[in-house]
């Protein structure tokens, strides 16, 4: 087996059950967490082969690709891939002979849908893999996404990917942007709401509202009163999903943030612990509570 037969083998099978067992037990929150978990898993494979060398944010100068800025279009020209798997050649003033390029992408975990990829956001992405490939410095590219949507799974998405158009770059009239269709890279998505065990996207509305709370509440941190109150809707909605579905399956940590804040309010109120409240005076710590 080739080197590169070995690494790809490794990124198409082991590091996409390693991502989703991760991404499982919420070690995915944002895009960096991701690239440092790829990085993570490939370094010791990637350790055979001394004049491998593997780099993140990794600047390849002289090569255009069009972006989109404010509604207009500018060539820049370098493409900055999010990881780059490289050989070093035997004589280093060749520099190095770069093999697979990554663009990783993670869509918020407040935001439960998925992406319809119409944006520049996942189309600059497209762009500099495709330039990459049809300009022959590098042998393999992929795209990874993480994303959260109930019904939509990863094979609809990995298709919606596969058959998107997206702009090329600057238009050839006033009109229209040059769009095209190929992509010369492979994808591989993660659902948040795929258990890896199963395979399937967990049917229990309350299990996904622990998903989505849970990564809400690690993919950052809120001090001072900086929370924005759409946020904090959605967490209280979510909280909701979750006690009035039962609390025993519930995730110990949004329980007892639900209990925290029933309690806080309770003693604020009436100066007792929500538990020994009588039902009038409890249904009206909830009615705080859910307005927030």
């Amino acid at each position: 087996m080739t080197k590169l037969k070995e690494i790809t083998n490794f990124i198409e099978n082991d590091l996409i059950r390693k991502i989703r067992k991760d991404l499982w037990h919420y070690e995915i929150s944002n895009e960096r967490d991701f690239e440092s978990l790829v990085y993570f898993y490939l370094k010791p494979l990637l350790k055979k082969f001394p004049e491998i060398k593997i780099s993140t944010n990794y600047t390849m100068e002289g090569l255009d690709v069009w972006k989109q800025e404010k509604g207009k279009w500018k060539r820049v020209d370098f493409v900055m891939p999010d990881i780059v798997i490289s050989e070093r050649t035997p004589n280093e003033k060749n520099g190095l002979d770069h093999l697979i390029a990554f663009e990783l992408k993670t869509r918020s975990p407040g935001e439960g849908t998925a992406p319809t990829f119409s944006s520049e956001e996942y189309e600059l992405d497209f762009r500099k893999l495709n330039r990459l490939m049809r300009a022959k410095k590098i042998k393999r590219a992929y795209y990874l996404l993480v994303y959260s949507d109930p019904k939509k799974t990863e094979e609809d998405i990995v298709k919606n990917i596969k058959e998107c158009w997206f702009s090329r770059g600057k238009a050839t009239s006033k009109d229209k942007a040059r769009r095209t269709k190929q992509k010369k890279f492979k994808s591989f998505v993660f659902n948040r709401y795929v258990n890896p065990r199963t395979k399937k996207i967990v049917g229990s509305e309350r299990k996904r509202a622990e998903i989505q709370y849970k990564g809400m509440k690690y993919f950052r941190s809120y001090y001072n009163n900086t929370e924005p109150i759409n946020r904090k809707k959605t967490l209280e909605r979510l909280e909701d999903v979750m006690s009035n579905q039962g609390s025993r399956n519930v995730g110990a940590g949004a329980k007892a943030w639900i209990t925290r804040k029933r309690n806080k309010i309770a003693k604020k109120l009436f100066r007792r612990k929500y538990e020994k409240l009588n039902k009038t005076q409890k249904k009206r710590v909830e009615k705080i509570r859910k307005r927030g």
